[in-house]
C-alpha cells in the first residue's frame, strides 16, 4: 500500500535578514506612533494608515523570518493520496476534493493532468499548476502503483 501526501504550502527558510528587517519595520511604526502621539495628541488618517501598515509588515516579515508559513496559519493545503481515495485541496480558501476509488473507472495521465474517468460517466481531473517536476513524478508514480493494485486500467 503505497500513501503520498503532498503540502502544498509554501514554507519559507529561516532568515536572519527577514527577521531583522520585520523587527526594523515593527520598531519604526511604533516610534511614529509614540513619537506622533507625544507631540500632536492624535494620528491622523493617513499616518495611521502608515503606521498600521509598517507594523503589520514587520510581524509578517518577522514570523515568516523564523520559518513559519503565514499562510499555513490560516488553514492547509495539499495533495493526499492512500489506497481508499484521493483528496485534494489546492489552496487554504478551497473546498476540499474526495475521489473514492471504489468510483474510478480509468485514469488518463497526460503532460498537464491526470484525467479520472468515473463509472457513472463523469469525469475530473487534478492540474498540475501549481506543483514541481519531483512532486508531479511522486503522484504519477503512488497513482499508477495504487491503480494497477486495484485493477483499474489507464487509458
Amino acid at each position: 500500500m503505497d500513501e503520498l501526501i503532498i503540502n502544498l504550502i509554501r514554507i519559507p527558510e529561516k532568515s536572519k535578514i527577514r527577521s531583522v528587517l520585520g523587527l526594523t519595520y515593527l520598531f519604526f511604526g511604533l516610534t511614529i506612533i509614540i513619537l506622533i502621539l507625544l507631540i500632536e495628541g492624535r494620528l491622523s488618517v493617513l499616518m495611521s494608515l502608515i503606521c498600521i501598515f509598517l507594523v503589520l509588515d514587520g510581524i509578517i516579515f518577522y514570523i515568516d523570518g523564523l520559518g513559519i508559513s503565514i499562510s499555513g496559519l490560516f488553514g492547509e493545503a495539499y495533495i493526499w493520496i492512500d489506497n481508499s481515495e484521493i483528496r485534494v485541496k489546492k489552496s487554504i480558501f478551497s473546498k476540499e476534493s474526495i475521489l473514492f476509488r471504489d468510483h474510478i473507472d480509468r485514469i488518463v495521465i497526460s503532460v498537464i493532468c491526470i484525467r479520472f474517468k468515473l463509472k457513472d460517466g463523469t469525469g475530473k481531473k487534478l492540474d498540475y499548476s501549481n506543483l514541481d517536476y519531483t512532486n508531479i513524478q511522486k503522484i504519477k508514480k503512488t497513482i499508477r502503483t495504487i491503480m494497477a493494485e486495484k485493477g483499474i486500467t489507464e487509458a
